[in-house]
């Protein structure tokens, strides 16, 4: 796996996966898996067209 900093235009993001404070990012490019908390992603996504379904 690899560590630093990604960049991934939220054009190309198809949906986010939470599993306790493991997310994954499914998009274009395939999958990207990081640590956070899933509410930090939706804020900084909220002017964007992304919601959160459960």
């Amino acid at each position: 796996m690899k560590k630093g900093l990604f960049k991934i235009k939220t054009t190309d993001i198809y949906y986010f996966e939470s599993n306790m404070r493991t997310l994954s990012v499914c998009h274009l490019g395939g999958k990207t898996t990081f640590t956070g908390k899933i509410s930090e992603v939706e804020e900084s996504l909220s002017e964007q067209s992304f919601f959160q379904d459960s």
